[in-house]
C-alpha cells in the first residue's frame, strides 16, 4: 500500500460517513457530499478547502461526485 500511494495524504474517514469519500478535487477545492461533518472537519483540518454539494437525489440510485462529474 505504502510503495503505491505513500505520497498522498490518506485522510481516514468513519465507516458511518463512507459515501463522504467520493468526493473530488478540482481546482485546489475538495467537493464533498453535503452532511457529512466529520468527514469535512478531516479535509479541513488537512488544509483543504471543502464545497459541500447537495447530492442526495443522485446518493438514492448509488450514485456519487466522481461518477457525475466530467474532468478534462
Amino acid at each position: 500500500y505504502e510503495s503505491y500511494f505513500g505520497h498522498y495524504n490518506l485522510i481516514e474517514i468513519p465507516e458511518i460517513e463512507s459515501y463522504a469519500a467520493n468526493c473530488i478535487w478540482v481546482n485546489e477545492t475538495v467537493i464533498i457530499p453535503k452532511g457529512y461533518p466529520t468527514t469535512k472537519q478531516r479535509i479541513t483540518n488537512a488544509g483543504y478547502k471543502v464545497i459541500e454539494t447537495d447530492v442526495s437525489e443522485f446518493k438514492k440510485l448509488d450514485g456519487g461526485l466522481s461518477c457525475l462529474s466530467l474532468r478534462y
